[in-house]
C-alpha cells in the first residue's frame, strides 16, 4: 500500500494500458459486440484465467530472478534513485490484477455470466496484459540501470578521472571521500 501512494494511483490511471482496456470495456459494453453465446463466453473466461495464472508465474519468476542478480548495493543505488519502489510496485501491481481475474472468474462461475461481469473481466484481462508489457519495459529499465551500476562500480581508482561527470551518489565509498578530501584541500588553497 505505501508504494501505492508513492507510486500513485494517478500515475495507473493516466496510463495508456488502463484507458485502452476501458474504452474497449465501455465501447463493447454498449455497441454489445460481444454477442456471444454463454459457453463461449465461459470459455473465454477460463482460457483468460489460465493465460493471467501463467502470467502470474512469469511475473513471480521475474521478481525472484531481479532480487536474486541483485546485490546490496545495487538495491540501495536503485532505492537512492526512486527506481527501487516503482519497479517493485509494478510487479506488486500486475500480481493484484491477476488475482483480481481470478476472483472474478470464479464469481462469474458461481453466479453466472452477466453483460456486466463479462466486460469487467475483458477489462481486467486486457489490463493485465498491457500492463506487463509495461512491467516487462520496467525490467528491460531495470537491466540497463544494472549495466550502468556495474560499469561504475566497476572503476577503480587507476580508472577514475578527476574531471569525470559521474555523480556523487553513484561513487564508491572509497572514491567518494578521496573526492571529498581533494576538493576540502583545493578550498584550503584558495583561502
Amino acid at each position: 500500500m505505501n508504494r501505492l501512494k508513492k507510486y500513485g494511483i494517478l500515475t495507473i490511471i493516466k496510463s495508456w494500458s488502463f484507458w485502452i482496456p476501458l474504452i474497449l470495456a465501455i465501447v463493447s459494453f454498449f455497441l454489445d459486440i460481444w454477442m456471444i453465446p454463454e459457453e463461449n463466453v465461459l470459455r473465454f473466461i477460463s482460457t483468460g484465467r489460465n493465460v493471467s495464472l501463467a502470467l502470474g508465474g512469469m511475473i513471480l519468476t521475474g521478481l525472484v530472478i531481479l532480487i536474486s542478480i541483485s546485490d546490496k548495493e545495487f538495491l540501495n543505488f536503485l532505492r537512492e534513485s526512486d527506481a527501487y519502489d516503482k519497479l517493485f510496485f509494478l510487479f506488486e501491481y500486475n500480481t493484484v490484477l491477476v488475482v483480481l481475474i481470478i476472483l472474478v472468474s470464479m464469481y462469474v462461475g458461481l453466479f453466472g455470466v452477466t453483460d456486466v461481469r463479462f466486460h469487467l473481466f475483458i477489462f481486467l484481462f486486457v489490463h493485465l496484459v498491457l500492463s506487463f508489457l509495461r512491467l516487462i519495459s520496467g525490467v528491460i529499465s531495470f537491466g540497463e540501470k544494472k549495466g550502468q551500476f556495474e560499469t561504475i562500480n566497476g572503476l577503480d581508482e587507476e580508472n577514475l578521472r578527476e574531471n569525470s561527470e559521474i555523480p556523487d551518489r553513484l561513487l564508491k565509498e572509497e572514491f567518494r571521500s578521496e573526492e571529498n578530501a581533494d576538493s576540502d584541500e583545493e578550498t584550503e588553497k584558495d583561502i
